[in-house]
């Protein structure tokens, strides 16, 4: 049968919070892979449906980080709030697989992950 289209079933967001330092929306990292702009710990930060209704709700750790593992999706989206009653939000950086393989295997034609590029 080859290779049959399929749903992915869960989904993992992964937020990082953080002081965007020199305002650019980016948690920015240095040559080493660490990041640059400190973290902002125990943030919440809140999933919601496209009803405004409350999905998920955590605290970011103290690197800023929240880890909403395997979310599932319910064929639709989500949205993702910071609490907004002490800062700014000055951005948000979303990577997002463009329909590609899991695995980042070569099933769609093309071996690893690509990002869809602005025109």
């Amino acid at each position: 049968m080859g290779d049959i289209a399929a749903t992915q079933w869960q989904t993992n967001v992964n937020i990082r919070t953080f002081m965007d330092e020199n305002k650019d929306g980016i948690a920015n990292k240095d040559a080493a892979g660490n990041y640059t702009e400190g973290g902002i710990p125990l943030l919440n930060v809140a999933v919601r449906l496209r009803d405004g209704s409350l999905a998920n709700l955590l605290a970011t750790d103290f690197n800023g980080t929240t880890n909403f593992n395997e979310t599932f999706p319910l064929f639709s989206w989500y949205t993702v709030e910071t609490d907004v009653t002490r800062y700014k939000n000055t951005g948000t950086h979303v990577v997002y697989d463009a329909g590609g393989p899991a695995d980042g295997s070569s099933s769609c034609g093309v071996s690893g992950y690509h990002r869809a590029e602005a025109p």
